[in-house]
This record gives structure tokens, sequence and C-alpha cells, in this order.
């Protein structure tokens, strides 16, 4: 994590982290797995992401190796939404 001060405040930026995984808003049948970074914080109660492992995964027609994690906090990341809150402008859910 990285420590941001502004006008004397202190805060700690979230780890980010890139990981693979099965693209959900392709349609045309390229790039089956894309890499994407987000912050490394649950984005249901803020609390860590788990600790990243490969894992195969089935994109309709072809195999293919993706990341996967399990949040100790039991809060489950879809790919579709870890995608969405890479592509988000802020990189944060919601925009």
């Amino acid at each position: 994590m990285t420590q941001l001060t502004l006008a004397g405040l202190s805060r700690t930026a979230p780890e980010r982290r890139t990981v693979r995984i099965r693209a959900a808003t392709r349609t045309d049948g390229s790039r089956p797995v894309i890499e994407i970074t987000v912050d490394w914080v649950c984005p249901a109660c803020g609390g860590p992401r788990g600790e990243v492992f490969a894992t195969p995964d089935f994109d309709g027609r072809h195999p293919v190796e993706v990341d996967a994690w399990a949040n100790p906090c039991g809060h489950l990341d879809l790919y579709a939404d870890v995608e969405r809150e890479a592509l988000a402008p802020t990189g944060h859910p919601g925009g």
C-alpha cells in the first residue's frame, strides 16, 4: 500500500493487482482472457481480496487459464463485476 498525505491528512492507498480473467464484454470471439488491474479490496466490505491462484476455465469454445481468488470475508467477486470495476473511469465500482 502507498501512503498519501494531503493537507495534513494521511491516507493509505489500496494495493492494486493485475489479474487474468475471462472477458465478459467480448462479443466477437476474440480475447477470451484479459488482464485487468483493480484495487485489491473487496467492493462489498472493503476488506482484502484473497490470494491469487491460476485455475482452468472454459470460454465456451476453448479451455483457458485464468486467475481466481477467494476473499477471506466470503464475498464473491464475479469476473463481470471485476471487469466493470477495472473499466470504470475512476477504477472503482460505480464510476
